[in-house]
């Protein structure tokens, strides 16, 4: 069963991460940024959906070792494609970024493990990688990796390792949480037969409890231990990812995924093939590829600019144009992507998901 709640929201995430991409690297602007609600979609909804992927293997009656080599190909081509993905847009000297394709490939081989113990296994590691994770930025000294805003390190073993689990842009402490979460909560709530209403209310009191904790969090942060702050002017940050901004950015999702699940995924009423649930399938089915190809369209043209006028490669980033020209920019990619998409899929053209299946399946 294919679940609209899950369509939609990953839909908004990966907007969302478009949208801000889009501003900060051709305008520079980040005050946005800090908002961050896309990553987060993104990585819950890659453990809910590896839960949904694993019930369907497990209905097919694949066995364990199947299921674990299928999900250990996946996670390391989501990998390697991140690595490639660095050097192609980013250049090579950011192949150790950890962006967000690296740290999803690492998470499904996390899951991969996770999947045989009981839930509470997952959810007790989420709550320590969240709870540690301010204590270890302040170990790892996390402001001497970031300068001028953006990730940067000695490609030594010692800062490579450091960047992948602690400092990087997306590093596995505290960003695992997310993706664990998402794949007890699929396991809890969803089942692809039938609405869990009593589930689904859990769920729900779950979210809103977590957004009450994020708003606490705030109005302390102030007064909370030094060990547990790593910006004391400032209590939601997603770089790094606060204690506020977990907290939030977890209910948030928590807390529309079932709401959204509840209206619609067993609403006989609402039509599956009209027009908006028909984007957002869309959009979600290719979420992959769209990341990457929304890189590709304006990064690239932002390096070959800056070659053709003489100057640095990266001489126009965050300064191309105005907000009065990226922000329409997003409109018109989110669009052209979309009849784009739509003409893949009549004509048989693949996307990066199709491959990803066919090398790992």
């Amino acid at each position: 069963m294919r679940y609209s709640s899950i369509d939609i929201l990953r839909t908004i995430g990966i907007i969302l991460m478009v949208m801000v991409h889009f501003m900060e690297n051709l305008s520079g602007a980040t005050a946005l940024s800090p908002v961050g609600f896309g990553a987060p979609f993104f990585a819950f909804l890659a453990g809910v959906s590896y839960s949904l992927w694993l019930k369907g293997k497990e209905n097919r009656k694949r066995t364990d070792e199947e299921i674990s080599k299928i999900t250990i190909r996946r996670g390391l081509f989501l990998i390697g494609t991140g690595f490639i993905f660095n050097i192609v847009v980013w250049m090579p000297e950011d192949a150790f970024n950890f962006d967000v394709l690296t740290y999803i490939g690492s998470a499904i081989l996390v899951l991969n493990w996770v999947r045989r113990g009981p839930p509470a296994v997952a959810l007790i590691l989420a709550a320590f990688l969240c709870l540690f994770s301010p204590i270890l930025q302040h170990k790892a000294e996390w402001d001497s990796y970031w300068t001028d805003g953006y990730f940067q390190l000695d490609w030594t073993l010692s800062d490579v390792l450091i960047g992948y689990l602690i400092t990087g842009y997306f590093p596995l402490i505290p960003w695992l949480a997310l993706p664990l979460i998402g794949f007890t909560v699929g396991n809890y709530m969803l089942d692809g037969k039938e609405l869990r209403g009593r589930e689904v209310s859990v769920v729900t009191l779950v979210g809103m409890g977590f957004l009450g904790l994020s708003i606490l969090l705030q109005l302390v942060h102030a007064w909370m231990p030094s060990q547990f702050v790593l910006r004391p002017d400032d209590a939601w940050t997603m770089f790094p990812p606060s204690l506020a901004y977990l907290a939030g950015t977890i209910g948030m999702t928590l807390f529309w995924l079932a709401v959204l699940h509840r209206w619609l995924d067993h609403n006989a009423s609402i039509k599956k093939d009209n027009a908006w649930l028909t984007f957002t399938e869309t959009m979600s089915r290719h979420s992959l590829t769209i990341y990457v190809l929304h890189h590709l369209i304006h990064i690239w043209p932002l390096w070959l600019y800056g070659v053709w006028m003489g100057q640095e490669t990266t001489f126009y980033w965050r300064q191309a144009m105005t907000l009065y020209y990226s922000i329409p920019l997003v409109f018109l990619f989110v669009v052209v992507c979309y009849f784009f998409l739509r003409w893949m899929d009549r004509t048989g053209r693949h996307g990066l998901e199709y491959w990803m299946r066919w090398l790992c399946d």
